[in-house]
């Protein structure tokens, strides 16, 4: 039994060292071009992310190692994929723009929007970092999750890239859109914001029928306009987390 014991502690870590090996692989399909399944490897580091706070709680497995090793695996997945998918994809508007890539041939704000994903970075690390010093995130949490980014940018860009060749592939991919996304969700990580944490604690109906309704709503979009539905369901769990704080305050 002790054996069993010291083997399932690991689980959890085991998980989450299985996201962020999905970021790094991400980094590397990005690397090579390949943005389409780099954006498939955040959604399933994002599997893994939720996977170990679950096995977590059900195997009674937690620890401070595994709290800290979390918050660097979603760094990986969650703030440096993202950030270099959107400057991969710049970088693709800019060939068609141009017929050839060269950083010294683009104008001052091209190259702005260029280097513009580095937010994603500094902003998911201080995001993460506050985290893991707020004893107040318990069932909640203050800014944007960084998952939330990641599955955000990871299902934007293969709707882009469905799209590349297209009018809407060409205003969802123009530097300027792409600039306001990027210090949108920098913005939303650092914020003050109170968030819902999708994560059940209990699975009574009172606790939480927030989550239910907003899964149950979350899987007929899916179910009726596909990948299409996951930026709807991202910005939608803004918006109602952002509202009920607002109802809050003023009741």
């Amino acid at each position: 039994m002790p054996e069993r014991r010291s083997f399932t502690r690991h689980i959890p870590n085991i998980a989450t060292s299985l996201n962020l090996v999905s970021g790094f692989v991400s980094i590397l399909l990005c690397m090579e071009g390949n943005l389409a399944l780099a954006s498939w490897f955040i959604f399933l580091a994002a599997v893994f992310d939720f996977s170990d706070g679950f096995l977590a709680r059900l195997l009674k497995a937690y620890s401070e190692l595994g709290k800290q090793l979390d918050s660097l695996a979603d760094m990986i997945s969650f703030g440096i994929a993202p950030a270099l998918l959107f400057f991969k994809i710049s970088q693709i508007f800019f060939e068609m723009k141009y017929g050839v890539f060269t950083y010294d041939g683009l104008m001052i704000y091209e190259k702005i929007v260029l280097l513009s994903p580095a937010l994603l970075v500094v902003t998911a690390a201080l995001r993460l970092g506050k985290f893991n010093i707020d004893q107040r995130q318990e069932t909640f949490f203050i800014g944007l999750p960084t998952p939330a980014t990641g599955i955000f940018t990871a299902s934007y860009m293969l709707i882009v890239l469905e799209n590349l060749n297209n009018v809407l592939g060409t205003y969802l991919s123009h530097p300027v859109f792409l600039l306001f996304l990027i210090l949108l969700f920098s913005n939303l990580m650092i914020s003050g914001i109170p968030m819902f944490s999708l994560k059940f604690q209990h699975y009574g109906w009172k606790e939480n029928r927030l989550r239910y309704v907003f899964f149950g709503i979350s899987v007929i979009l899916v179910i009726l306009i596909k990948l299409y539905a996951i930026p709807v369901i991202i910005l939608g769990y803004i918006i109602v987390s952002a509202g009920s704080h607002l109802v809050k305050n003023i009741i």
